[in-house]
């Protein structure tokens, strides 16, 4: 996921782009090369008028659009027959922004409302809403703490045999932030099983969020939460300052019963590099064990790293990364967004990477682009957005390519399909 305060969602003249299309580029047809993220197999023109900061998952084949400007969860197949407004699944209030986080698995989609008011002394607790059938709902009770800023459908989290869901409320606590682990498989009012949260101010833990089943090669699944403003004392001896580098933090079963975290995963560049800002759980290798990818996007003041920790002999036990993947363009916050899927068929996973504020050779602001690595599996050291085989930009100045995606299999083919949304245009220009 992407954060919001890492970029901007105007153009230089101050205007919003309140439209943008839904585009499909498949998986089998992704050969090594360059393409203009307009062009994909299949797009959906100005599929609405309603802003642009739309939340994607995947889930049963389509693809679930959270329009958190509307407050709505919408399903399109992305196969040339939707209608521009696809199927409304679910819905809510815009002012409480009902869509701004989606997550899916199995049966069982998970949506976030951030900016519910749970009464009268909880303005901005946030809600969290569970589908399909029967729907659940978990609210928040601290003011303005935003539950559902990020939401993640996972496997059996807590080893009580029944899948759960992650959901960050990343302001509460003076923004140190708090993630509530429950059963995604319930219906009526949900309550925590379990929170977990940092100690660190403003960290704003749980801004992003990722599910593994197999990160310490354990029976449940593991849950990987990013606090990309955490940080440590930049003296030990005198605690001074405050270096918010920030950090990533692993849990398993056992973690999630004691709130305390089976790994935490820091950098130590002493630089705000928001590392933890994305999150995502890949299969790069063969190994019984899940890698972890974890994005850093204003690190290298703004060019942006991505660092991968390898699952060959588990995540948990390694917490050095195994290879770092350098922006080049500068303040192109490459690592903003992240994603894994199979597009060749290889068994193995291609990692795309999101850098929205690339600016274009000639001139052009923020052009944004997204990179797609093959084979990282039997690589190690250190690799740059050049040695991408698959780029995906174009010369539209804002069009912020890579801040908004998903990957997923649509057609039953056993390979990924990407989903961007690309901004279409500016108000100014109407």
């Amino acid at each position: 996921m992407a954060l919001a305060a890492l970029g901007c969602d105007t153009d230089a003249s101050g205007g919003a782009f309140p439209s943008a299309d839904l585009v499909r580029f498949d998986g089998a047809a992704l050969g090594e090369g360059t393409y203009d993220p307009r062009d994909g197999q299949v797009v959906i023109q100005q599929t609405t008028d309603a802003d642009h900061d739309w939340s994607l998952a995947v889930h049963e084949g389509r693809v679930l659009v959270g329009v958190p400007a509307l407050g709505e969860l919408r399903a399109y197949a992305l196969d040339g027959t939707d209608p521009v407004d696809g199927e409304l699944v679910a819905s809510g209030a815009a002012s409480a922004r009902f869509g701004e986080s989606v997550s899916a698995r199995g049966s069982r989609w998970v949506v976030g409302a951030p900016d519910t008011n749970a009464g009268p002394d909880a303005a901005q607790a946030g809600e969290v809403r569970v589908g399909s059938s029967p729907v659940a709902t978990l609210t928040g009770s601290r003011a303005q703490g935003r539950l559902g800023r990020a939401v993640a459908a996972c496997g059996d989290l807590d080893g009580d045999g029944i899948a759960d869901l992650a959901a960050a409320a990343p302001w509460e606590a003076s923004l140190s932030g708090r993630v509530y682990v429950t059963a995604a498989e319930a219906s009526g009012t949900l309550s925590p099983a379990a929170a977990v949260e940092s100690t660190d101010v403003d960290a704003q833990f749980g801004a992003a969020l990722a599910c593994g089943d197999d990160l310490f090669g354990e029976a449940t699944a593991d849950l990987a939460v990013g606090a990309p403003f955490g940080g440590k004392p930049a003296d030990a001896d005198t605690a001074v300052a405050w270096v918010t580098e920030g950090f990533v933090a692993l849990f398993d079963a056992d973690a999630l019963s004691t709130g305390v975290a089976a790994q935490t995963l820091v950098v130590g560049t002493g630089e705000p590099d928001a590392f933890g800002a994305a999150v995502a759980t890949c299969h790069l290798r063969e190994s019984a064990y899940a890698d972890l990818v974890v994005g850093a996007p204003l690190a290298r003041d703004g060019d942006g790293v991505v660092y991968v920790y390898s699952g060959a002999a588990g995540v948990g036990t390694n917490p050095n990364p195994s290879i770092s993947l350098r922006g080049t363009a500068g303040n192109g916050r490459f690592g903003a967004a992240l994603a894994c899927g199979d597009l060749d068929g290889d068994g193995l996973d291609e990692l795309f990477v999101g850098a929205p504020g690339v600016d274009d050779p000639g001139g052009l602001d923020e052009v944004g682009a997204l990179y797609v690595f093959d084979g990282l599996g039997t690589t190690a050291g250190t690799l740059t957005a050049a040695d991408a085989h698959r780029v995906f930009t174009a010369d539209r100045a804002y069009l912020r390519t890579g801040a908004r995606f998903t990957v997923g299999d649509l057609d039953g083919d056993a390979l990924v399909e990407l989903v961007l949304v690309v901004r279409q245009k500016a108000r100014s220009d109407e």
